[in-house]
């Protein structure tokens, strides 16, 4: 199960990815038919809901990726104590356990799912904005230049809605120049369309804009999803590493007459048990040295 964290460089999902993220301050909102929509054909279930708020959790620093425990290291853990006769307190916190494992392959299916969809709107995100500047774009003011005036006013408010930024991932700004470009173009349309651009040219531009639109609130929206998904895979996590300290506190002392099982369960806990932070040292003025 991949995991996609927050705030370790192997880790990416979480609140990363930040140009992902960005909707327009104005257009078609995230929760829009539009948007829904597009999410709603990726996949043939797309019944997942942010999960953040009901997990009732208070925030808490991420387990680092390298020690966060996966399903199959807390499942190794669980199989391990089953195959053991269990004394009765420990049959809570196995069981406890088991709900932890379950809920973390939940989550990580989810995180799994929707990064897979954002890559697929990633894709087609790109694909739509060369679409937008390449063909309906190019082809509108190519045909205004050999027909407006050069230095009439219409000329140059084209030219100046046409900018298009560097950055070819800033949408916004992509649709704000074809916005403007319709806009610049409208007084023309029967000679544009007469010379060769169609009846339908504004139209098909206006169109694609938002098309584009709506692509970067799918997009918006499934990052929401992957990020509630990961922070329902961090408390799980949180979750495994204190049931398995605590299991090891319990199980430990029964393993004392059999050496061999007790290095079976050394190694098994290992990777199962994140280190404890370390300690900072205290410098002479009583306070801790990253503080001095």
């Amino acid at each position: 199960m991949a995991v996609y964290g927050s705030s370790h460089p192997s880790c990416a999902g979480g609140s990363g990815n930040a140009t992902a993220g960005n909707g327009f301050r104005g257009g078609i909102p995230r929760n829009s038919p539009a948007v829904l929509s597009l999410v709603e054909g990726l996949v043939t279930d797309a019944t997942f809901r942010p999960v953040a708020p009901l997990l009732g959790a208070p925030p808490r620093a991420p387990v680092p990726c390298e020690h966060r425990p996966d399903s199959p290291t807390l499942r190794r853990v669980h199989d391990f104590l089953n195959a053991e006769a269990r004394p009765e307190p420990l049959a809570t916190p196995i069981r406890d356990l088991a709900g932890v494992i379950g809920r973390l392959e939940t989550f990580g299916a989810r995180q799994e799912e929707h990064h897979r969809r954002m890559q697929l709107l990633t894709t087609q995100l790109q694909a739509q904005g060369r679409r937008v500047r390449g063909v309906h774009m190019r082809a509108i003011i190519l045909a205004a230049r050999a027909i407006l005036p050069r230095e009439s006013q219409d000329a140059i408010a084209l030219e100046h809605a046409a900018r298009l930024p560097r950055y070819k991932a800033d949408y916004e700004q992509i649709v704000l120049a074809a916005r403007g470009v319709a806009a610049t173009t409208e007084p023309y349309r029967d000679q544009l369309a007469a010379a060769g651009l169609g009846p339908d040219f504004l139209t098909n531009l206006l169109a694609a804009a938002d098309s584009l639109v709506a692509l970067v609130g799918a997009r918006a929206l499934e990052l929401e999803r992957r990020i509630a998904a990961t922070e329902g895979v961090e408390t799980e996590a949180r979750r495994g590493v204190a049931l398995t300290r605590f299991l090891d506190v319990l199980v430990r002392p029964t393993l004392e007459g059999n050496p061999s099982r007790l290095v079976e369960w050394e190694r098994v806990i290992r990777r199962a048990r994140p280190p404890q932070p370390a300690e900072l040292p205290v410098a002479p003025g009583g306070e801790s040295a990253r503080a001095a």
